[in-house]
């Protein structure tokens, strides 16, 4: 039986999507993705919680900020 979802690109690179479909899906699971149109068309052999995969790609999609201003930095911030 296959599953077919929807992702939008936004929220995951290629890499990403495929390694956080492995956590979520586990090492055994067979999926195929295709990339149409801004949208990852997601067919798997089990059920995938969209929610739960955009909630762990959003997490890791976050970059830390760089302090205003570092000292003994060759290149301050303005």
């Amino acid at each position: 039986m296959t599953i077919r979802s929807e992702f939008h690109t936004n929220h995951a690179t290629p890499q990403q999507l495929v390694r956080e479909l492995r956590v979520l899906l586990g090492d055994g699971a067979q999926f195929k993705v295709e990339m149409r149109h801004n949208v990852y068309n997601i067919e798997s052999s089990q059920y995938l919680d969209l929610d739960k995969l955009h909630e762990r790609c959003k997490r890791r999609h976050k970059v830390p900020r760089l302090p205003y201003s570092v000292p003994d930095s060759p290149t301050p911030r303005l």
